[in-house]
């Protein structure tokens, strides 16, 4: 335990750092966040998810007022297994896309909102049980995480709480592999059925998931605030109606591992080249040959590819 402490410390420390890089020097702070740091959690969340959990530093940080005595003793009202996914799922939708408004060219603005978050889930720590306020309900990077790591291929145990106080029910942190049952109220691979994935938020979310990431990053330059929205929404509107009329003859754990290993793929595929690009920039790295990066783009699916059948026969057992 007291090895994941220090790791625990560490990332916080690191996080601090690169708050404050993002407001002394804009420039460097967001390629280290975009380009170094977040390319890591999606690959981290497919491989062991349980080192994200324990690692995050907004959750780290929004468990002090329980390490130190200080946490609430009640559950929100929200943090129940219909209503909480939906508004992580409507958090994310929302968040994700003002990268492109802001975030990803304005340093302290992203400073600012990673602080708020912050903050966020302390009050909501001082308030509420353990982490039923804001890690395992309405984080938007929740449903990303419980999508990606039903079946780790790598099982980390939990270190943050010190025992379990029921907080929520499918708690990620305690059963990773059943977290996912919210798709059905209960039933982890239930048959196909007419509503198909849209029958709850998680499905819902399943289904536009991969849709919204492919459209995230074909969202022409320069484009309005209202044109981003439209241009994701669309791609989630388009991945929803396909991931349902697929669910007409499969069952929704297959449907769910297939939207993980696309969005994974389609991350990848398209962060590749801004990664190259930032890393020529930033870091006087030759400018990655056309072959190379196509090469790496390959390797990235292959490897969705290969996660998401490991992972079909890991649920299968």
């Amino acid at each position: 335990m007291l090895v994941w402490r220090i790791a625990q410390a560490t990332s916080v420390v690191v996080a601090l750092a690169v708050l404050a890089t993002l407001v002394l020097s804009p420039a460097l702070g967001l390629f280290i966040t975009w380009s170094c740091l977040v390319p890591l959690v999606p690959v981290s969340l497919l491989l062991a998810p349980g080192v994200w959990r324990n690692l995050c530093p907004i959750a780290v940080l929004s468990q002090l007022p329980v390490v130190f005595g200080f946490g609430g003793s009640t559950t929100p009202a929200f943090a129940n297994r219909q209503v909480a996914p939906l508004i992580a799922a409507v958090l994310l939708f929302i968040i994700v896309p003002l990268r492109l408004v802001v975030l990803n060219d304005n340093g302290p603005a992203l400073a600012a909102f990673v602080l708020t978050v912050v903050g966020i889930g302390v009050v909501g720590t001082l308030k509420f049980r353990n982490k039923s306020a804001w890690c395992s309900s309405i984080c938007p990077v929740l449903p990303v995480e419980r999508l990606y790591g039903q079946a780790p291929l790598i099982t980390v145990p939990h270190r943050h709480c010190s025992q379990c106080t029921a907080c929520v029910r499918a708690c990620y942190d305690l059963q990773p592999r059943t977290s996912i049952e919210i798709l059905s109220d209960g039933a982890a691979s239930p048959k196909p059925t007419a509503l198909g994935l849209l029958s709850t938020p998680t499905g819902v979310f399943v289904a536009a998931f991969p849709g919204f990431v492919g459209a995230y990053f074909l969202v022409p330059a320069q484009s309005s605030v209202l044109a981003i929205y439209a241009y994701v929404a669309a791609g989630a509107a388009v991945s929803t109606a396909l991931w349902s009329a697929l669910g007409l003859g499969l069952g929704r754990a297959t449907l769910t591992r297939l939207s993980a290993g696309c969005a994974a793929g389609l991350y990848y595929w398209f962060s590749v080249p801004s990664i190259a690009a930032q890393a020529h920039k930033f870091l006087g790295l030759p400018l990655c040959p056309p072959n190379l990066q196509l090469g790496i783009q390959a390797a990235f699916l292959s490897f969705s590819l290969g996660w998401m059948l490991q992972r079909s026969r890991r649920l299968a057992d």
